[in-house]
Order: C-alpha cells, then sequence, then structure tokens
C-alpha cells in the first residue's frame, strides 16, 4: 500500500476564517516523531490562533491537544516506538520573563495549572480506566472544524468538543463516548 504524500488540516487564513486544506508530509527532524492525528480537542485556547494573538502571521493551524499514533521517528528519538498511541498538549516550551514590578505593583500572579501535576494526570486517568469511567464528548468530523469550533466558542456544545479523522466519526453528532 502506497503512503499518501499530503494530509488533511483545518487552516485560520484570516481572522475567525477556517478552510480545509492538504499539506505535503514532512519527514521528522532531529528528536521529532510524526503523529498521525486521530483526534483534536477544540477549546477556547484556539481562539487565539482563529481569531489572532501577538502579530502571528496567517495562516497557522490551530489545534493543540492531540491524540494518535507515532507513524515516523527521527533521528536520535528513543523511548518512543512506531504505532505507539501518544496524546500531545502543546505548549510553548521558551522561558515566561516577568517583570517583578509589574507582579507587585500590578497585583498580578503566575500560577500552574489547576489539574495538579503530570503524576496527579497519570493517577486520575488511571482510576478513571480502572473504574470504566469515560468522558463524554460531541465528535465532528474534521470537514466540520468550522461548524464544532462556532459552537464551542457559544458554548452550544455539550461537554467537550472533539474533531475526529475518517470512520471514526460518529455520525449521530450528539454526545458519544470516547474510550482510549
Amino acid at each position: 500500500m502506497t503512503k499518501p504524500a499530503t494530509y488533511r488540516a483545518v487552516v485560520a487564513t484570516a481572522p475567525g476564517k477556517l478552510e480545509l486544506v492538504e499539506r505535503p508530509i514532512t519527514e521528522p527532524g532531529h528528536d521529532q516523531v510524526r503523529i498521525q492525528v486521530e483526534a483534536c480537542g477544540v477549546c477556547h485556547s484556539d481562539s487565539a490562533t482563529v481569531d489572532g494573538f501577538a502579530g502571528v502571521p496567517f495562516p497557522r493551524v490551530p489545534g493543540h491537544e492531540v491524540v494518535g499514533r507515532i507513524e515516523a521517528i527521527g533521528a536520535g528519538v528513543q523511548g518512543w516506538s512506531l504505532g505507539q498511541r501518544v496524546g500531545v498538549v502543546a505548549v510553548p516550551n521558551e522561558p515566561l520573563s516577568v517583570n517583578a514590578t509589574d507582579l507587585i505593583f500590578g497585583a498580578r500572579s503566575v500560577s500552574g495549572t489547576l489539574t495538579g501535576t503530570v503524576i496527579d494526570n497519570e493517577q486520575t486517568l488511571a482510576f478513571a480506566n480502572l473504574q470504566g469511567i469515560h468522558p463524554l464528548v460531541e465528535t465532528f468530523p474534521l470537514e466540520q472544524a468550522s461548524e464544532a469550533y462556532d459552537r464551542m466558542m457559544r458554548a452550544d456544545v455539550r461537554l467537550r468538543a472533539v474533531l475526529v479523522m475518517g470512520a471514526q466519526h460518529h455520525s449521530s453528532g450528539g454526545p458519544d463516548q470516547a474510550h482510549p
């Protein structure tokens, strides 16, 4: 079977405008893996990417919460294998610069996640798995990314909006149970 040369992505082409495009598949660089995305969460953080922020030019691809399988491994990568299922939450890895004067006189603060540490999250997921607890999500095929985004922004999605690729979409369009 021939591997495809392109993949589909939803791209913000202008403030508030999403478009489904095809892009060339590239090989992962040193210390990188390529993931075949199975699902991608749609959340309010994506509005910064879709509506524009900090002078980052368009076009740009929203979506920073993905689950998929590793389909290619770059040089220098250890501890990961082809076909391994992974979940990724992308956040910048640059240091955060903070002006102490702004903190003190601006009554500002810096805080971490409200959901706990990585260990806390792993224990929560393990408990949920042992107890057969699954999240309730409303799934949308990739082609309906604009609808999923608009409904999420209007708070018209029951529980959680998730884009799914290919045959994984539940045609009911209603809340579905996502299984690990």
